[in-house]
């Protein structure tokens, strides 16, 4: 991606507590393909900051099916393409990166995940029963 992007692209690399600069983002950019859910992006998603983030791993948890911010990760030139549409129009993009976050903090609640870990464990607890 680096040598494709355009100049006021600027990639950062890990940056420990980058929760402190997402006031200042005009876009946060997950370009990671290992990450399980990608809790920095899930913590901007939350905050209702614009985002583009390439479906890898579990990012696509994240979002809605089909979303717009979820880009392919063979498709560099989307990736830009997208970059490039939320900075040209920040306030449908921050509309949109709200929608998201709301729907983001219900989905990963404390609340919803310990009951999603809870029927995970009761479905367990169910099948064992007629095995012993």
């Amino acid at each position: 991606l680096r040598s494709h992007a355009p100049s006021n692209i600027k990639f950062t690399g890990v940056m420990p507590k980058a929760e402190n600069l997402y006031a200042g983002f005009d876009c946060y950019v997950s370009t990671s393909i290992r990450e399980g859910l990608g809790s920095a992006l899930l913590d901007a998603v939350i905050r209702g900051i614009p985002t583009v983030a390439l479906d890898a791993g579990g990012t696509h948890d994240i979002y809605p099916e089909s979303d717009v911010s979820l880009v392919n990760q063979d498709n560099k030139m989307q990736m830009f393409k997208q970059i490039k549409t939320v900075i040209a129009d920040q306030a449908s993009a921050k509309r949109h990166a709200e929608t998201i976050g709301n729907i983001a903090q219900k989905k990963f609640s404390i609340a919803q995940l310990t009951e999603s870990h809870i029927a995970v464990y009761r479905s367990i607890i169910n099948k064992g029963k007629g095995q012993c």
